[in-house]
C-alpha cells in the first residue's frame, strides 16, 4: 500500500541520518500513526504521539546501542523454568509471538 511504502521511505531516510528525533507533521490520520508506530517497532526504533485531536502527531526515536557488548557486561543472568512454566510460555509464544 502507498501510505506504508510512503512511510516507510521516510523512516528509513531518518534511520540514515544523524538526526536522533524525527517528529512527523500532525497532518496523518490514526491509520497513518498507526503504521509509524508499527514500523518503527519492525525497524528497531521507538516512536510516540503527542497532541489532541488535528494537532496529534508522532515522533519516532532511534535506541541507543550499549557502548558494551554482552560478554562485557558483568550483571547476566539466566533463569530456569519448570516444565510446566516452559509449556505454558511455548503456548504464550505460539498465540502471541514476539516482536508482533
Amino acid at each position: 500500500e502507498a501510505t506504508r511504502i510512503r512511510i516507510s521511505n521516510l523512516l528509513d531516510q531518518f534511520r540514515a541520518s544523524d538526526d536522533e528525533v524525527h517528529t512527523f507533521e500532525a497532518n496523518l490520520n490514526n491509520y497513518e500513526r498507526a503504521v509509524v508506530h508499527q514500523l518503527s517497532r519492525k525497524m528497531g526504533m521507538t516512536s510516540k504521539s503527542f497532541g489532541k485531536g488535528n494537532q496529534r502527531h508522532v515522533s519516532v526515536c532511534k535506541v541507543k546501542k550499549s557502548s558494551k557488548s554482552l560478554k562485557e557486561k558483568d550483571n547476566v543472568s539466566s533463569l530456569s523454568f519448570s516444565e510446566e512454566s516452559k509449556r505454558v510460555l511455548m503456548d504464550l509464544f505460539i498465540h502471541y509471538p514476539p516482536g508482533e
